[in-house]
């Protein structure tokens, strides 16, 4: 453990002078498996668990965690078309978000650090002329971010965590298909590439660390069944390699405290791909899932980032801001970002509501005659009225 926050804190130094450490805990790896269900496994290998159960004629596939933990997005797919959907965490109320028409696939999302929208990518049955798409968490408001036409494509997005910007895989696909990693801002606007890869590799895949200071990706190096891991600065410098070898190493993400690594693996002589965990510089490499069937695949994991205030596991979680976080009629427990508070406007809706907020802006309204508490975990600017003030740091969250 010390190698990895070595390693962690080297990147920082050298990426990210100043960045936020990341508020998270490590919660457990959702993952897709080739037999179309989505399986979540704890960061040890234990308690692996079918949450989708998948009737026959449908898949499930590349999973996306809620910031609260509470639910999954996916791709729910059938023999003619490919949807956004969303299942709770304990694989009840599955719920698709779009609907799709015959022939159009729309696949890989990925949820907003707030919670509020979710990003996909969306186009025909094939790849090419695939575009970002995003809209609410509910399946509303539902538009285009890229514009990509055959042969070109865009695909797997995924939002920094202040959720002002969004990577994705950009291809060109002529003369050659060549992918690099692109950036834009939420709204589509500044769409402009990170990496400017030579022919015949291409760069896939990017994901954000937690403190936003860092983008590990998959590096495809063109020789067939062999892909890399190489990590970067959020504004495309200081690029490195993470591994070279004969393996593929695929879709890799952070763990939420910004010091483990979740990627795809193929052994260069193995048929089966597990799920695998390392360090931060993709060095001590467990396999988690340990396939038995060469004939069985997982792929694209997704690392859950457990929030907590004081203790208990947030209900409502917002980012840098500003975002307005309500409470809802029963108990919240609401992390208004307790890393830098954001200007963060908070407004209480039930009695006995836990509220943290961090260094950062803030402002809590609990109204009158509740007994909702407010956690302050820094000196920043915050106005609070109705509720009562408690300094403290983040417990470890309560098991679930």
């Amino acid at each position: 453990m010390l190698g990895c926050l070595i390693g962690l804190a080297a990147l920082i130094a050298a990426d990210g002078a100043g960045a936020t450490a990341p508020t998270g805990s490590n919660g457990k790896i959702a993952y897709g498996r080739s037999v179309g269900e989505i399986f979540t496994i704890s960061p040890d290998g234990t308690g692996t668990t079918n949450i989708t159960n998948t009737p026959t004629g449908f898949s499930e596939s590349e999973p996306s965690w809620s910031p609260d933990g509470s639910r999954i997005a996916f791709t729910l797919c059938t023999a003619s078309t490919c949807d956004v959907a969303v299942i709770n965490a304990d694989g009840s109320g599955v719920t698709n978000l779009t609907n799709t028409p015959a022939g159009i696939r729309e696949a890989r999302p990925a949820f907003s650090p707030d919670g509020q929208q979710i990003a996909y990518d969306r186009g025909d049955s094939g790849i090419a002329g695939t575009s970002i798409w995003v809209m609410n968490a509910d399946g509303t408001n539902q538009h285009r971010l890229t514009t990509a036409t055959p042969p070109d494509s865009d695909f797997t997005p995924d939002f920094s965590p202040d959720g002002k910007t969004i990577t994705y895989s950009h291809c060109a696909g002529a003369p050659q298909h060549q992918c690099d990693i692109w950036l834009m801002n939420a709204d589509g606007s500044g769409q402009h590439a990170l990496t400017s890869t030579p022919v015949p590799s291409s760069e896939l895949g990017g994901s954000f660390s937690p403190d936003g200071a860092n983008i590990v990706f998959q590096v495809d190096t063109g020789n067939t069944g062999t892909d890399d891991l190489a990590i970067m600065s959020a504004d495309g410098s200081g690029r490195r390699p993470l591994t070279q070898t004969a393996d593929a190493e695929r879709r890799p993400v952070f763990s939420a405290d910004g010091v483990r690594l979740a990627f795809a693996f193929t052994g260069a002589a193995a048929v089966q791909t597990d799920i695998y965990t390392s360090d931060a510089n993709a060095q001590g490499q467990t396999n988690l899932t340990q396939t038995l069937s060469t004939n069985d695949t997982e792929l694209n994991p997704d690392w859950e980032d457990v929030q907590n205030c004081g203790g208990s596991r947030a209900t409502i979680v917002g980012d840098d801001g500003p975002d307005r976080l309500l409470g809802t009629k029963k108990r919240d427990v609401i992390d208004a970002n307790a890393t830098s508070g954001g200007k963060n406007i908070v407004k209480a809706r039930a009695g006995n509501d836990l509220i943290c907020v961090g260094p950062g802006k803030a402002k809590v309204n609990c109204g009158k005659g509740r007994r909702d508490k407010v956690i302050a975990t820094g000196k920043g600017k915050r106005k609070v009225k109705g509720c009562e003030i408690k300094k403290g740091k983040f417990g470890k969250p309560k098991r679930r």
